[in-house]
């Protein structure tokens, strides 16, 4: 899934892809399109790489710099948030498949987290992703020392990054605020239904929509809006709304939606 080599199939990642036609694009092979994008609509087809990932494993080290950065920078509480799955039809479908899919992605990321940024402490909602995180983490480190592993626990040590994969209730979400500080900082790892949590900085973050355009963000750059018809960002910033009586800021879907259908038909 890795190797690097010529793109034979269509690669999106919140709606862009890579070209089946263009033999120019080296990335690595892997077969998780989220949509279908025909680069005759646009413009220059290879200019959206530029600034766009194309594999899960360069999602992993871009998410990964981008809280490094906004560690850096004094944000403590940072959320990676991109779709674990190839297809956006399997997100909700309740299949064990695509369940399978989520975690499988969701224990590769959370591993190369612990390994890259020093976490000392995972806390996880799942018990067959913390247990594939316990096995990877002990295959990597082999006799060597690992974070904590919890499966939905408040044990939290004060020090070192705390690492919360996938929470979904309030309660869990507010848990990732208030335990990060200088010396624990916290990340919010493809968490789900309260997105955007007030007191989390979104430090990557990658949205499609409809096959149109999507949205993308990596600290420290600013949000930015893609069109799939130019191949190329087409507003930089984007306005934030309140929701959940005040608990969620997030990026006005509505409004992006609009830009991007206009954009769409353009000539």
């Amino acid at each position: 899934m890795e190797n690097s080599s010529y793109i034979s199939s269509c690669f999106i990642t919140w709606g862009i892809s890579a070209f089946r036609s263009n033999p120019v694009i080296n990335s690595a092979h892997c077969s998780t399109a989220l949509g279908n994008f025909d680069s005759r609509h646009a413009r220059n087809p290879v200019r959206i790489f530029s600034c766009i990932p194309r594999s899960y494993p360069e999602i992993h080290d871009r998410a990964i710099h981008a809280a490094k950065e906004a560690f850096g920078q004094q944000y403590y509480a940072v959320e990676i948030d991109y779709p674990p799955v190839p297809s956006l039809n399997r997100l909700n479908d309740g299949s064990r498949s695509s369940q399978f899919l989520i975690q499988k992605e969701n224990i590769a990321i959370a591993t190369k987290i612990c390994q890259q940024l020093g976490v000392s402490q995972v806390l996880v909602y799942d018990k067959e992703v913390a247990y594939g995180i316990r096995a990877e983490l002990h295959k990597s480190r082999q006799n060597m020392s690992y974070p904590s592993v919890f499966l939905q626990s408040s044990r939290l040590d004060a020090n070192g990054v705390t690492l919360f994969v996938a929470p979904s209730y309030q309660e869990q979400w507010e848990h990732a605020v208030s335990s990060a500080s200088l010396s624990s900082p916290s990340i919010v790892l493809n968490g789900i239904l309260n997105n955007g949590f007030v007191g989390l900085l979104p430090a990557f973050y990658l949205k499609p929509f409809s096959g149109r355009g999507f949205l993308f963000r990596e600290f420290p750059r600013d949000w930015e809006v893609w069109s799939t018809r130019s191949g190329s960002c087409i507003q930089k910033g984007v306005e934030m709304i309140s929701g959940g009586n005040g608990c969620l800021l997030r990026p006005n879907s509505t409004q992006i939606s609009e830009l991007l259908q206009v954009d769409f038909f353009k000539s």
